[in-house]
């Protein structure tokens, strides 16, 4: 399970920011993961990437010098054996040259549903003078529409359920997200925006009385004791050894500056006392360019 919540514009309306972005990465904790690094000898494009045997160097999240992230999140309850692996499409996007929408519109026009578990695939282009931010949702239990584009200046939240049945934690998390960030807008305040968007990542609220994730769970067969875990920002749950394994966040200023922080959770984990470990980037995208 994740979730993602950004807001994208194209001038200033975000005060500083071009971007404000937070995602989770939530995962079973013995799938061995690396930490954010740039890849090998290609400084260009930065992420985590799995090391799961047989889905090696795919990614939930990752960004590029040039400003393209993809960001993919998983739809609950849709986990057949031999699917493609879905980490793929994301690490693909920000290693082409390839814009958003021509990548998803080619993506829709090759894929076949059964080939993949349902996902979101969520496609920003943060540089240059025209960003744009697009998705695209495969799953069995959403009719296809293509890829969408998401306007900018308003803040887009996802997780593991289709769009038009968001779980409590999304919808209520929107605009959670978006008065951390009317409340932190100057320079000054990029620590407090930092540490507010973690400490929101990582609430442990759980949303009991979710209707869609408890219908899904009940499917899934989850007793209710997971299906409470799972209702939270920060998902914790010893009895299926997964939880939130990374959180991160970007920052785009309105010169171009990006700050990419990632905080992993150190494995093997410690269920009594866990610890994390942070990663910070910082580089600068081209905002000027046609």
């Amino acid at each position: 399970m994740c979730i993602l919540f950004f807001q994208l514009n194209d001038k200033g309306e975000c005060g500083t920011y071009r971007l404000v972005l937070a995602n989770n990465r939530d995962e079973y904790w013995a799938r061995p993961t690396s930490t954010a690094a740039y890849w090998g000898e290609n400084d260009n494009c930065l992420s985590s990437l799995d090391q799961e045997p047989g889905r090696e160097g795919g990614t939930w999240m990752g960004i590029n010098k040039q400003g393209k992230i993809g960001v993919l999140l998983n739809i609950l309850g849709e986990n057949l054996p031999n699917r493609k692996g879905r980490g793929f499409l994301a690490r693909d996007f920000i290693a082409s040259n390839t814009s958003a929408e021509t990548f998803l519109q080619n993506l829709s026009a090759d894929v076949v549903t059964s080939e993949y578990n349902g996902f979101h695939l969520v496609l920003l282009e943060a540089g240059g003078q025209h960003p744009s931010a697009m998705y695209l949702t495969e799953s069995s239990e959403h009719q296809r529409r293509g890829p969408q584009r998401l306007s900018l200046g308003d803040s887009h939240a996802f997780g593991n359920s289709t769009v038009d049945k968001p779980w409590q934690k999304v919808e209520q998390g929107q605009p959670r997200f978006q008065k951390i960030i009317e409340e932190n807008r100057s320079p000054e305040s990029k620590n407090k925006l930092v540490d507010s968007l973690l400490d929101f990542l990582n609430d442990k609220q759980q949303y009991t009385t979710d209707s869609v994730l408890g219908g899904t769970c009940r499917e899934l067969g989850y007793s209710t004791v997971i299906k409470d875990e799972i209702s939270a920002n920060r998902v914790w749950s010893p009895s299926i050894k997964c939880g939130t394994r990374t959180n991160t966040v970007i920052l785009v200023d309105s010169d171009g500056r990006c700050d990419y922080i990632e905080r992993s959770l150190v494995t093997p984990v410690d269920e009594n006392d866990p610890h994390t470990t942070t990663e910070t980037f910082s580089f600068n995208i081209d905002t000027t360019s046609t």
